[in-house]
């Protein structure tokens, strides 16, 4: 899948998912340019969605109403296990010594600089490359 990306220059896909519809608002018109972007009002549609298609990244909101963000990220590893995968939170401090091993890459925290949203989203769709290359190659 990597390869079908840089031969026909597509965009990245990500997966966005959070209960708040304005920063689903924020993310997508941020982002729109540089990025395929999908977006979930909730973490049981974000699983419904990640039955039918692929993503690089997936970002999900901490807290959510029905499940947790860590929850979804979690569940995510069933049907996308080389995806990158990045939590949105309020709370830098509290929330960078919890990174839950590989289940979290990054965090992005709000509000949002939208410099930094991007260097971690590059960053992150390198690693994904990476790992996504490195798991064909066993």
């Amino acid at each position: 899948m990597p390869d079908d990306i840089a031969a026909k220059n597509c965009k990245p896909a990500i997966l966005y998912v959070d209960s708040e519809v304005h920063n689903i608002t924020a993310f997508v018109a941020m982002l729109r340019r540089e990025y395929h972007i999908v977006s979930a009002g909730s973490a049981f549609l974000g699983l419904e969605i990640l039955q039918s298609q692929h993503f690089e990244i997936i970002v999900s909101a901490k807290n959510m109403k029905e499940m947790n963000g860590a929850m979804f990220l979690a569940k995510s590893m069933a049907t996308h296990p080389c995806s990158i995968r990045l939590m949105v939170s309020d709370y830098a401090d509290e929330d960078m010594g919890q990174g839950q091993g590989r289940l979290i890459h990054d965090f992005l925290i709000t509000p949002w600089d939208q410099s930094q949203v991007k260097a971690i989203l590059k960053k992150s769709f390198a690693d994904y490359l990476l790992t996504y290359k490195a798991k064909n190659m066993e």
